[in-house]
């Protein structure tokens, strides 16, 4: 006799949708985290910045050029899970005015516009990683492709957190809170 999750119907959809939710949850997770990582990191980059230049007369030539790199990463990890949790800016008073059936097409074109402009973070950035890889940032001593890396990685997230969130919609699931 075959297992109940593993066969396809709503008990084996329900079984892979929670399992993508669980590998959705850690993604999140660990993307948030190395967002928060990035942006102490930065902070204490400029403090120090800020230190050497007014206390010891002497300012670090990496710091400036690191602190933006490690913001790219950050910014567009952060968007990513703004994506994921729906914390991403919006104009909900309109749509929360809306009959429910319209309120549904209105998310469906969200998403699936979200998820447009995340494709297009990963077609345009990875042409922008690959035409800057061989060239070298000088302070840092790193490829300029590393700086353009972060729009392909978040917008691939971008991408799959948006299509997540179409398919909740659309199965009338919600998305929980990794901090809740």
């Amino acid at each position: 006799m075959t297992d109940p999750d593993q066969t396809p119907g709503p008990r084996g959809v329900a079984r892979a949708f929670a399992v993508a939710s669980d590998v959705f949850d850690l993604v999140g997770r660990v993307v948030l985290w190395f967002s928060g990582i990035g942006l102490v990191t930065m902070t204490l980059i400029i403090g120090w910045h800020v230190f050497a230049r007014r206390v010891l007369n002497d300012t670090p030539d990496w710091s400036e050029t690191s602190s933006v790199l490690i913001m790219f990463w950050y910014s567009l990890l952060g968007a990513a899970i703004g994506v994921r949790y729906q914390m991403h800016i919006g104009l909900v008073f309109v749509r929360d005015r809306l009959p429910a059936s319209v309120r549904l097409v209105v998310d469906i074109i969200i998403n699936l516009a979200v998820a447009a402009v995340g494709i297009l973070l990963v077609c345009y950035g990875s042409q922008m990683v690959q035409s800057t890889w061989n060239q070298t940032i000088p302070t840092v001593g790193l490829p300029v492709g590393l700086r353009y890396l972060p729009f392909p990685i978040g917008g691939a997230l971008i991408a799959i957190f948006a299509i997540e969130i179409l398919l909740r919609t659309l199965s009338g699931r919600e998305v929980k809170r990794t901090w809740s």
